[in-house]
């Protein structure tokens, strides 16, 4: 299999694949003028037997090309035909259950020394997005799709079996939509408001240039033929979207009601499990807070998805998030639910907490919050819960608080990316008396 190419004088090893190393990649050694020197090989599995072809002068070893051998237990016939060309699912060749026992293992190994990490598995592992990010390219004619492995040419599929049908077909549709336009930029579909059956669509374009108007022009004719609920657009230097139509997301949130989304915001992306998790988070609320006064506050929030089961009978609960959007449907799903919720637009990473917090919950972007570690060494909140969708910057940060008297009480991680290596995780410290 050719994985990419290199000007460089290349060797080429046998070598058997031993384990998945983070990043999702096999992970396998070899003897290298005496030294043992770990290759990583993406699409391989643990107990393939290989021959790799590698740059032996780069100082991390990583196959460009391989030829299997034999196959290995964990090693099955992926799903989807585009596997091995489409970057989006690169773990679509390992079984359910070695993707399963990988994510543990990585989590564990992330942080050494913590809690057995608690696994909850995907409920339906295909037609689960409720999101999809798509690339858009092209100079004959625009190309949508993913991104292929390890490059940036645009495979597109001619099915993708993670998406929900509805996004399913709006990636198919979205090359008409965007006729006549030039350009590039990235895509991303959600799903609208769930009153309606099927759901609608809505559209959010990040333009490379200035849109143009046969660009405003095709997607009008998207909105009026009904194909697209609405469509907002952003290029660089432009600080709120241009919108056409009704582009606002819905999720039907952990409560079973309806969650407006900032438009272009973040959201998990597959419904089902994002209810697993928040009522994990709301269940460790619950575990560490007792019957005692519950005065939370919220980092991250966006529009308040893990909100709907926190604040439920809260004594004080505040809610921060930096993007306005994001804020502005906060306060909506508050006040739709009944809930009592201070929406507070800021920087979660600045923000200054009371000292009569009892909680503190973040979600933040995958880069940490290493800002916030530092400052509740400073301001310690007793109880902390920490959802993550890295492990690496989440070892990072939880380190912090372990050095300073914090206790890593449990770890749980979700299988929000069923056939990736991405997935969500849930730690939950006390602060030692």
């Amino acid at each position: 299999m050719k994985l990419t190419t290199s000007k460089r004088a290349l060797i080429e090893r046998e070598m058997g694949i031993e384990s998945i190393a983070a990043g999702g990649d096999g992970l396998g050694f070899i003897d290298l003028n005496g030294k043992r020197r770990a290759v990583f090989v993406s699409d391989t599995a643990p107990g393939d037997r290989i021959t790799v072809t590698f740059d032996p002068n780069e100082r991390t070893l990583r196959g460009l090309r391989f030829a299997l051998i034999a196959s290995g237990p964990s090693r099955v016939e992926p799903e989807c035909a585009h596997a091995s060309e489409c970057g989006g699912c690169n773990w679509m060749h390992l079984s359910p259950a070695t993707q399963q026992e990988t994510i543990q293992h990585l989590l564990q190994s992330a942080i050494p020394n913590a809690p057995i990490v608690r696994f909850h598995g995907a409920e339906q592992r295909s037609e689960t997005r409720t999101r999809a990010r798509l690339h858009i390219g092209g100079k004959l004619r625009i190309a949508v799709g993913f991104y292929a492995k390890r490059s940036h040419d645009i495979v597109e599929p001619s099915r993708c079996i993670v998406l929900h049908p509805v996004l399913e077909h709006a990636r198919t549709q979205l090359p008409s939509w965007l006729e006549g336009a030039s350009g590039s930029g990235e895509a991303q579909l959600a799903l609208g408001h769930p009153e309606k059956n099927p759901r609608p669509v809505v559209l959010s374009l990040d333009w490379k240039v200035d849109p143009s108007a046969a660009l405003f022009s095709a997607l009008e004719r998207a909105v009026a033929s009904g194909g697209l609920k609405g469509a907002s657009i952003v290029h660089e230097g432009m600080t709120r979207p241009l919108l056409i139509g009704d582009p606002t997301p819905w999720l039907i949130a952990a409560d079973g009601m309806p969650l407006e989304l900032g438009v272009g915001g973040f959201a998990q992306a597959a419904e089902s499990a994002n209810a697993q998790l928040v009522n994990q988070v709301a269940y460790w609320a619950d575990e560490l807070l007792g019957n005692g006064e519950r005065r939370v506050v919220e980092l991250y929030a966006g529009a308040g998805n893990l909100t709907t089961l926190l604040a439920k009978g809260a004594d004080d609960y505040v809610l921060v998030e930096s993007d306005s959007l994001a804020c502005g449907a906060a306060a909506r799903n508050m006040s739709a639910r009944g809930l009592v919720a201070r929406v507070i637009h800021a920087d979660a990473s600045t923000f200054e907490w009371k000292a009569s917090t009892r909680l503190l919950v973040l979600d933040p972007p995958r880069a940490g919050a290493i800002d916030v570690m530092h400052r509740l060494v400073e301001r310690p909140v007793r109880n902390v819960v920490y959802v993550s969708c890295d492990p690496s910057t989440l070892a990072r940060d939880v380190a912090i608080l372990i050095e300073r008297g914090y206790e890593l009480r449990a770890l749980e991680a979700f299988e929000m990316f069923p056939y990736t290596s991405h997935f969500e995780t849930v730690a939950v410290l006390t602060r030692k008396r």
